[in-house]
């Protein structure tokens, strides 16, 4: 899941991931043995997104029944705010990793080795690297096998205090060492070299769209001193800057999609890709009437920037269907604008269906403020 998902979303490690909130059940009602407990923590923090911790997870605070409502204690009356919990401790040492090593914030994923209770996964964002193994059995031991790896040869000691792990090189080839993990242990291996503050790296943009004159946020390594921020080929206003930290300026540029790019020097940073609105927006709730085959969803895609430019890889999100076959979303465009636009049904593997006939139109409110309902299309 950690890898297949990824491509699901345009930003993966924007995505908030939570093992519970004050929409579901509480985790602690729905496992109560710590091993498993703690290890679910650990990927949490350690995994792709943005981790979200629950008031009161690091206290083992559960509810009497399944409701969401029951997860909602005044902590107060409920617990006592215990910092030598397990919990605290697990939540507290990978949240350091995360701000120390950019691997767990801004990296891509590999797994390393999988079978139904142990997983191995890396972590990476450039040479910097976090490798996690987890046994979510509480009650089994399993030895992992030696796994082939870029890491350098040395001795890696567990960011959650347990047992150091060698490298060494066999055949040429860097191994982590054979090592076994008992019932629901986890360990968390840390390389994290020093990239120079020559070459400037993008690790991600806050936030994601926006249009001209916007602040914007860039975060990564190497972004201090004399950095420039380009917005495709046009220059953006830097307003502050440190190695890992810029500031700076939406420039006039196209709507649309255009790479985020750091330069210093002679050195380009990788591209970021960021979303140029084509002015202040409003919201318009679209609507049609379209029956679709299992597996099919329908989208709009038009000629503007926020609906494609008429392109179907580009299209919105599925329309919504609580009462099919009549679908419904809600999308920024805007303000002031006539655009025209179509439905599309697309499905799993991609496959477009068009409407036929003429394109639609539609005039957006001249105001930014509430929103404005197409009627309900028939497809075509």
């Amino acid at each position: 899941m950690l890898t297949q998902t990824s491509s699901d979303y345009s930003y993966e490690n924007q995505a908030v991931t939570f093992l519970d909130n004050h929409d579901v059940t509480r985790f602690r009602y729905i496992q109560s043995n710590n091993k498993p407990y703690h290890a679910a923590l650990a990927a949490l923090l350690t995994s792709r997104g943005t981790p979200n911790i629950y008031y009161g997870t690091e206290q083992y605070v559960s509810s009497v029944d399944s409701s969401d409502i029951a997860g909602r204690p005044f902590m107060q009356k409920a617990a006592a705010f215990d910092e030598t919990t397990t919990a605290f401790k697990v939540i507290k040492e990978l949240s350091a990793l995360r701000k120390t090593n950019e691997a767990v914030a801004y990296g891509t994923t590999s797994i390393l080795y999988s079978t139904d209770n142990v997983l191995v996964y890396q972590r990476q964002f450039y040479d910097k690297q976090v490798i996690v193994a987890i046994n979510r059995q509480p009650d089994l031991s399993y030895t992992v096998p030696a796994i082939n790896t870029t890491l350098p040869t040395g001795t890696y000691s567990d960011v959650l205090g347990g047992a150091s792990n060698p490298v060494t090189s066999v055949s040429g080839q860097n191994k982590i060492s054979s090592f076994t993990l008992s019932g629901g242990e986890v360990n968390v291996w840390s390389y994290n070299p020093s990239l120079g503050t020559t070459v400037p790296r993008i690790g991600d943009v806050v936030s994601t769209s926006g249009r001209p004159g916007n602040t914007v946020y860039i975060y990564g390594t190497g972004l201090g001193g004399s950095a420039t921020v380009k917005f495709g080929t046009v220059a953006a206003t830097v307003v502050s800057n440190n190695d890992t930290f810029i500031e700076a300026v939406v420039p006039a540029v196209a709507a649309g999609a255009s790479g985020i790019t750091v330069t210093k020097g002679t050195n380009v940073s990788n591209s970021f890709t960021y979303e140029v609105l084509s002015g202040d927006q409003v919201q318009v709730i679209f609507k049609v009437n379209a029956t679709t085959a299992v597996g099919q969803n329908i989208h709009i895609v038009g000629s503007i920037p926020e609906l494609g430019s008429w392109d179907p890889a580009k299209s919105t999100e599925a329309m919504l269907n609580p009462n099919y076959p009549v679908w419904f979303l809600q999308v920024s465009v805007p303000k002031g604008t006539t655009f025209e636009f179509k439905f599309i049904k697309k499905d799993s593997l991609g496959n477009v269906i068009w409407e036929s006939g003429t394109n639609r139109s539609f005039t957006s409110p001249s105001s930014s403020t509430g929103t404005a309902d197409t009627s309900v299309f028939t497809w075509s």
